[in-house]
């Protein structure tokens, strides 16, 4: 059950790392494409997502 709760607390904190880098991108570079900055708040959601998910895996292993 808890693992559960953990893969959604992941995927909500992925969620808003991507919002926040599209935000942020769009607000430095307003000229920047559509794609480029797509693809770039994905990579960050990712980093963040592999980053929490690698710490909670080393919390849960304690």
């Amino acid at each position: 059950m808890y693992e559960i709760f953990a893969l959604t607390v992941l995927l909500i904190v992925a969620s808003l790392g991507f919002g926040f880098m599209s935000f942020f991108i769009k607000s430095v570079n307003p000229n920047a494409e559509k794609d480029h900055r797509n693809w770039a708040s994905l990579f960050f959601a990712v980093l963040v997502f592999l980053m929490f998910g690698f710490f909670l895996l080393m919390s849960m292993s304690l």
